[in-house]
């Protein structure tokens, strides 16, 4: 891939922790977002690990509006990972509808927000997970979750989670971090996109 300065900068903060990219899609013509935006996919390291998809090129803007945010941190400039069982060429597309959002609605995505009808069938076919929660890629180092740019500026990692519907309702009603709880008391496999919901 052919990048720019910060793009390259967050493509090796990937590849230090995720490997090399399996695959990489840019899509183009997107609006008033940046252009391109890249989803990247890498398989996992070894048996027991997960697919991971993330974005490159949406921290080439900032995002318009963080004032808008019902996070708890107002983010300007992002890039999100989707954590998955098994790899999927619709999780791409997923991705990117994300990564829209802010610069189709003029708004943001912070720790907190949730996401409705992301994915109105699933966020692949035969599953019932259709909202999707923005939060920080807790497993992850520091390193990996802030990138410190050689321009001076920085871009937040954040990660996206698909969930029901129930469960975004009781986020809404009892915050996040609550529905946080409930995965891990129950031991939640978040990268299942077949697995119970919580609530």
């Amino acid at each position: 891939m052919d990048l720019p300065k910060r793009e390259e900068e967050i493509l090796r903060n990937y590849v230090r922790t995720l490997g090399t990219p399996t695959k990489s899609v840019a899509f183009h013509d997107l609006g008033p977002a940046p252009d391109p935006i890249i989803v990247v996919e890498f398989a996992p390291p070894q048996e027991g690990y997960d697919w991971v998809y993330a974005t490159i090129g949406v921290s080439h803007k900032p995002m318009p509006d963080i004032d808008k945010s019902v996070g708890e941190v107002p983010y300007q400039r992002i890039e999100l990972i989707l954590y998955a069982n098994q790899a999927d060429d619709n999780l791409r597309e997923i991705m990117l509808k994300l990564a829209l959002i802010p610069f189709v609605d003029s708004s943001s995505l912070a720790p907190g927000d949730t996401v409705i009808g992301i994915a109105e069938e699933g966020v692949v076919k035969g599953s019932r997970l259709t909202e999707m929660l923005i939060t920080r890629p807790y497993s992850a180092s520091q390193e990996f979750q802030l990138i410190h740019h050689s321009d001076g500026g920085h871009t937040d990692i954040l990660w996206a989670i698909p969930i029901y519907v129930s469960e975004r309702i009781y986020a809404k009603e009892h915050g996040y971090k609550a529905l946080e709880k409930l995965f891990q008391a129950d031991d939640t496999d978040t990268s299942d996109f077949w697995r119970s919901p919580v609530v």
